[in-house]
């Protein structure tokens, strides 16, 4: 259902195809996509099909590269502007 969404949210970059079994798929412009973007949807479909294991060693560097990061409060962004999520 994730997929659909990006379908009816971004039709210009993401498009419903199937594979030659006829499974729903949705299928993405390359040369249209921006990077960031690009590794948040590969590394979402890896966390998909990764053993729980490989998926916790992944999180646990994340935390760790959180840690060494300036705490950025969402409170500076108040007035509307970009906000940072990690």
């Amino acid at each position: 259902m994730d997929g659909f969404a990006l379908v009816q949210m971004e039709p210009d970059l993401f498009l419903r195809t199937t594979t030659p079994w006829g499974e729903p798929k949705v299928a993405f412009r390359l040369a249209a996509i921006k990077a960031d973007h690009l590794a948040e949807l590969v590394t979402d479909a890896w966390r998909v099909q990764a053993p729980k294991y490989l998926r916790h060693e992944l999180d646990a560097v994340a935390l760790g590269a959180q840690a060494t990061e300036p705490n950025t409060s969402h409170d500076e962004y108040a007035d509307g502007g970009e906000s940072l999520e990690l």
